[in-house]
């Protein structure tokens, strides 16, 4: 349970969803005829997963299931009502901190998976943060491109044409805020074309551990004819290209969804899409040019990463530094502190903020003051 509880840390520190990239399910869901509220996660392969604070206050009994040597939470046998329809069954439990996702009201209690929704029609508006049931594919997707479902998985993959020839498998993760997420040889690609791009960085956490990935801004990206234009696009680790339970090119979240109009039809087995030409959206990154992550599992220090040419390395920070406080902010306890529960992220504060760090060089502690701004320009 310790490491469960590590992992849950790991991720709200390094990059958890934000409650504005949430995709809301709208049919009415009950368990033990409570109402819950649901998030779409198109790169779940469960019909339904409880978030363990949710479970908890359901009144849940939560144990461990033990199959193939892995250790996994389960509630106890519940009634589990979605669209007037009821079973009865055991739900998985992702073990998560109650501050992640109650300490609002805009909280959700868990996610529906891709398995629930791969039959139905459906339309997602990212920027609304909603899908809505549709009794047939409207007329006017006639002039959107389609592209098919990969059939027999358990979550949602396209296929499309790949530059150069050959088809192109594309990750649809509404459960993740990603923006545009390209395999290792796809981002290498990009910034061989790009070789002046400023870049900035995110931090997560993956089933191996922390890692860390570059980020930039561009003006086209091209998956065969779609031709997406100002979005946000990122670095995913080997690791990540295997997530989806299938190996694939890219990964569309939350982000990129944005710059889609997305319409599935799971019935038939494709998807409707069409770029949007309106402006996007302010883009979330990090303006600090800096991460922080632990170089493993045991490690206690965070350990700085830092962009070529940012704020950060503007104020001396290099990488390699030990990161022990930002403001008031004790990083140097962030396994035990339940102020970390709270702390509010770099990408969530705008340009012009002010933040002063203390970091560990060797035997030297020094302090520096780094001021965010939108250092990234459109390549």
């Amino acid at each position: 349970m310790k490491i469960i509880l590590i992992t849950a840390v790991l991720g709200f520190l390094l990059n958890t969803s934000r409650a504005d990239d949430r995709i809301w399910y709208p049919a009415d869901v009950k368990i033990n005829g409570q109402p819950v509220r649901l998030i779409l996660d198109t790169g779940s392969d469960r019909w339904v997963m409880l978030l363990s604070p949710a479970a908890r206050l359901l009144g849940l009994q939560i144990t461990n299931v033990y199959a193939d040597s892995q250790a996994y939470e389960m509630t106890e046998p519940c009634y589990f009502t979605i669209s007037n329809i009821t079973y009865r069954d055991q739900i998985p439990v992702l073990d998560m901190p109650n501050a992640a996702y109650y300490s609002t009201s805009n909280r959700f209690d868990g996610f529906i998976g891709w398995p629930t929704i791969s039959n139905d029609v459906f339309q997602i508006d990212a920027e609304a943060r909603s899908m809505r049931f549709l009794d047939r594919v409207p007329e006017e997707t006639s002039n959107w491109m389609k592209f098919p479902i990969v059939p027999s998985c358990n979550t949602l993959h396209l296929v499309m044409p790949r530059q150069g020839g050959g088809q192109a498998v594309i990750f649809v993760d509404t459960g993740a805020d990603k923006g545009f997420e390209l395999s290792p040889k796809m981002w290498q690609a990009w910034k061989a074309d790009h070789p002046n791009a400023p870049l900035a960085l995110h931090s997560y956490f993956i089933a191996s551990g922390p890692a860390v990935a570059e980020e930039a801004l561009t003006r086209e990206l091209a998956f065969g004819p779609l031709i997406i234009t100002n979005t946000l696009i990122k670095e995913a680790t080997p690791a990540d290209e295997i997530l989806g339970f299938l190996r694939h090119d890219a990964t569309f979240g939350v982000g990129a969804l944005k710059r889609l109009d997305f319409i599935v039809d799971g019935k038939q087995g494709v998807a409707y899409l069409r770029p949007k030409k309106m402006p996007p959206t302010p883009y979330n990154y990090n303006r600090s040019g800096m991460v922080a992550a632990p170089r493993d599992m045991q490690s206690n220090d965070l350990i700085a990463h830092v962009a070529d040419g940012s704020p950060a390395y503007e104020a001396g920070i290099r990488t390699g530094d030990i990161l022990l406080k930002r403001d008031q902010i004790d990083y140097t306890n962030w396994r035990t502190d339940p102020a970390m529960w709270s702390a509010k992220r770099v990408d969530e504060y705008p340009a012009e903020t002010k933040f002063d760090y203390t970091l560990k060089r060797g035997t030297n502690i020094f302090k520096t003051t780094v001021v965010l701004r939108d250092y990234l320009s459109p390549q």
